[in-house]
């Protein structure tokens, strides 16, 4: 079960204790739980995106894990004498 269902769950069940205690009528607890459920519906699709966006800099790190162990693995046991140095002038 997602947090947002759980969240509403748990607003839900809050609204209607209030609404049996009498602290508001039948039309604002329906306006109180459409107004949840709308905010529900938000966190479902904000916590998709960023489950989405994580996953891509998830991808992102291991790439660049991978190119990092490939250079250290591949270029630390070549010859360094064919690197010139930048700075002289030719």
């Amino acid at each position: 079960m997602s947090s947002s269902v759980k969240w509403l769950s748990n607003q839900t069940y809050e609204l209607f204790e209030q609404y049996s205690e009498g602290n508001f009528d039948r039309i604002t607890l329906n306006r109180l739980v459409l107004e949840a459920t709308e905010k529900a519906k938000e966190m479902e699709v904000m916590g998709k995106e960023m489950s989405y966006s994580d996953g891509y800099a998830e991808g992102y790190k291991r790439a660049l894990e991978v190119i990092e162990w490939y250079i250290k693995n591949h270029i630390s046991g070549m010859p360094q004498d064919h690197i010139g140095d930048t700075n002289k002038k030719v």
